[in-house]
């Protein structure tokens, strides 16, 4: 019996230390909200409203008093400006004067199907930056 009260009386065992997780998961659940929150808005972020396109439309085109001016670029990249070829160099100048004293004049510009999409999106801001355009618009085929 003395035995058996040594190991009770005897040294004390130090008691486990204990984890509180109730700050832990409030801090997760709250970021769980936040996220939820912020994850439809980053969607959104961006407002674009694509342009739709049908051959059978019944609304009027407006009417331009200008003969609009008809840009192209062919398979090897050169540039017509209505049916002219013009230099890369000289393009800005040329298209400068073919503008010069009007007044909302619509430029359409044809690109070949070959043309990479940033060589015609720079045509298209060169256009845009001259004085007296009043669209730049990208033509296309009806199928």
């Amino acid at each position: 019996m003395a035995r058996m009260r040594r190991r009770r009386s005897g040294v004390k065992r130090p008691a486990l230390p204990e984890v509180n997780l109730t700050p832990l998961i409030d801090t997760v659940l709250v970021l769980l909200v936040v996220f939820m929150i912020a994850t439809p808005l980053l969607k959104n972020s961006i407002a674009i409203e694509l342009p739709t396109s049908s051959t059978n439309d019944d609304k009027q085109v407006a009417v331009v008093d200008d003969q609009p001016i008809n840009v192209s670029i062919d398979k090897a990249r050169s540039l017509h400006i209505d049916g002219v070829a013009v230099a890369k160099e000289l393009f800005f100048n040329v298209l400068e004067k073919k503008l010069a004293g009007k007044k909302d004049t619509v430029v359409y510009v044809h690109a070949d199907t070959s043309i990479p999409y940033g060589v015609v999106i720079g045509v298209v801001d060169d256009i845009k930056y001259l004085g007296g355009v009043k669209y730049v618009a990208l033509a296309t085929e009806h199928a």
